[in-house]
């Protein structure tokens, strides 16, 4: 797979910024894991910031038939968002932006890094809240 990995790479540094691509030891590292504390290193971490750039990691790890592991919050308790196959990691952290919160009809669009915390302030602006646990409102150094 270090072939192919190579060539992942090649391809998306044409349309990811370098501070979008971790391939540094600590920084690999910080995302292989979750709140389970199982870990499994990645072969290659990446950041994208918009659908388009989620679109395109995906053409490229498909044509190269590269597994791809995605990552929010790392607060999950099964393990579910960490690499076990030391494939890609797509971390969703940029992704963050709260996009419309709509009192009226009672809806909120988020994108999928925004992190419930970040989402609790937003809605007591409006005399609001989201309902969740309490483990979901911490985050995962």
């Amino acid at each position: 797979m270090f072939y192919e990995i190579e060539q992942f790479i090649g391809k998306i540094k044409s349309f990811l910024r370098e501070d979008q691509i971790v391939l540094n030891r600590d920084g690999l590292s910080h995302f292989s894991y979750d709140a389970t504390e199982i870990s499994y290193k990645p072969h290659i971490v990446v950041l994208p910031e918009s659908t388009q750039e989620v679109s395109k990691v995906m053409r490229c790890a498909y044509d190269l038939n590269i597994p791809v592991t995605p990552q929010g919050g790392r607060t999950g308790l099964s393990g579910g968002a960490v690499p076990v196959e030391g494939e890609v990691v797509m971390s969703l952290l940029r992704m963050n932006r709260i996009i419309e919160i709509d009192t009226k009809n009672l809806q909120i669009v988020v994108e999928p890094g925004v992190v419930a915390a970040d989402l609790q302030k937003a809605l007591k602006k409006n005399n609001f809240f989201f309902l969740l646990t309490h483990r979901a409102l911490w985050r995962v150094p």
